[in-house]
């Protein structure tokens, strides 16, 4: 029983990282691409955000969820959709920061400069 409860939650872990990677890999192929200036660079990038999404899924599915004799099924299920969550949200959360801080932030600060010099009459 332990071993298919294990097996459960690796599958899990494994499985929600790639279906919520698999949704969002066209913005952020799209996104990384333009940040990067590369495709290849782009590819390189979001393969890695796939290896930290699942590799760290399954680090907090083998640390914290308990596979020991008597545990239900929907406790494991859920406590390994709980962890697996955590660790996806990470992994966006990171990547979306880092788009933030290096396309929308200066775009940002770019429009507002903008705005401050046409509502000055320009630069004198």
């Amino acid at each position: 029983m332990e071993l298919q409860i294990l097996f459960l939650s690796l599958f899990v872990s494994v499985s929600l990282p790639l279906l919520v990677l698999g949704y969002l890999r066209n913005v952020l192929y799209k996104l990384m691409g333009r940040a990067c200036s590369s495709n290849d660079a782009a590819e390189f990038w979001f393969r890695s955000l796939q290896i930290l999404a699942i590799s760290g899924s399954i680090i907090l599915v083998i640390s914290f969820v308990p596979v020991y004799t008597g545990v239900s099924w929907l406790q494991v299920v859920r406590s390994t959709l709980i962890f697996t969550s955590v660790g996806v949200f990470a992994a966006v959360a990171i990547v979306a920061r880092s788009i933030w801080n290096s396309m929308v932030k200066p775009a940002l600060s770019d429009a507002k400069l903008d705005r401050i010099m046409n509502a000055n009459g320009g630069v004198k």
